[in-house]
């Protein structure tokens, strides 16, 4: 239910989502100068066609998929697993000045007023041409400073405080499990050895998540996430729990964002004398087979996938997942 890149962001809606609502300004607003600068990279070939499949770009430049749907795909993310080379050093040399002519382009609207309109794309987007044709010209140099004129002001981080570090072996932290009962079922379905957790869906951070669950009326808090990790080759399983919701409303709205991760297809199918989704795709670096798929009863969203499964196991984990769920 989404992966978060493992290198350091350039940017990341999470950076911004608290002043966003600080200023009155919908939280969609937090990722629209992240979603207008991946749609331009991607219009110009400058994304890693793994994680921009063919499918995905050709939507983006027909218009089908707006930048700010780019949201979940990525996670809230901008970081250089989503770009080619040529992408990763313009957005080295560029990115930095991008947020302040940015906040230059759209200083007659409010702080985080900037929707995920075309009007508004188009006005950044001939910006973002400008300054690279710029660096083109210029032989692509490498890292600038940033030019002089502080932080931006259409988009308003706080000051950075005093950072000390402290290593932390986090293998060596326990995991939360607020749903024991819940985990013993799932472990049962599944039969392999599983590393769970389970937490509130506010703790778990997922902002498909939280946006799902706030279209339901639901809090965050009122939501539990399971997440369970095997070994190399062995299975993930992820559950949602939300009380009182009907299966067929979960798939509603849940549906759209589980079925966005790039290289993988997707199909509806009867199995165990009901309907799923069933999944296969091709996941970097190794270009791995994966098999699984996903399905809701009423308030549980419930996915379960593994590397190098064959067809039949995963059915039949899904099944014994749905009956385990529903006991």
């Amino acid at each position: 239910m989404g992966r978060r890149a493992s290198r350091p962001a350039y940017d990341d809606d999470d950076y911004h989502v608290a002043d966003a609502a600080e200023h009155g300004q919908p939280e969609d607003n937090a990722f629209t100068h992240i979603g207008f600068f991946l749609a331009w990279l991607i219009r110009h070939d400058l994304v890693d066609r793994v994680v921009f499949d063919a499918r995905i770009c050709e939507q983006v430049r027909s218009g089908v998929l707006r930048p700010n749907e780019l949201r979940d795909l990525v996670d809230g993310g901008l970081v250089a697993e989503e770009m080619n080379s040529e992408g990763v050093a313009f957005a080295d040399a560029y990115y930095e000045r991008y947020m302040e002519e940015f906040s230059e382009e759209f200083s007659d609207l409010p702080v985080y007023g900037v929707s995920d309109e075309p009007e508004y794309e188009a006005r950044i987007a001939a910006v973002i041409d400008r300054a690279y044709a710029e660096w083109v010209k210029a032989g692509r140099p490498k890292l600038k400073t940033p030019k002089a004129g502080g932080l931006p002001t259409n988009l308003d981080p706080p000051p950075m405080p005093e950072i000390r570090f402290e290593v932390v072996d986090t293998s060596k932290m326990p995991s939360p499990h607020i749903a024991p009962d819940l985990e013993a079922k799932v472990i049962a379905a599944v039969g392999d050895p599983l590393d769970l957790m389970s937490t509130t869906a506010r703790n778990w951070g997922l902002a498909s998540i939280n946006r799902a669950l706030r279209t339901l009326g639901v809090s965050p808090t009122e939501a539990t996430v399971l997440s369970g990790f095997g070994d190399e080759g062995t299975p993930v399983v992820s559950v949602v729990v939300v009380p009182g919701v009907s299966g067929p409303k979960l798939a509603e709205v849940f549906g759209p964002s589980e079925e966005r991760t790039p290289g993988y297809r997707h199909r509806t199918e009867i199995v165990g004398g009901e309907a799923m989704r069933l999944s296969t795709g091709r996941i970097p670096p190794d270009n791995a087979l994966w098999l699984g798929g996903w399905f809701t009863v009423d308030g549980y969203l419930a996915g379960f996938e593994g590397k190098w499964l064959s067809e039949g196991a995963a059915k039949a984990t899904l099944v014994r997942l749905r009956e385990a769920l529903r006991s």
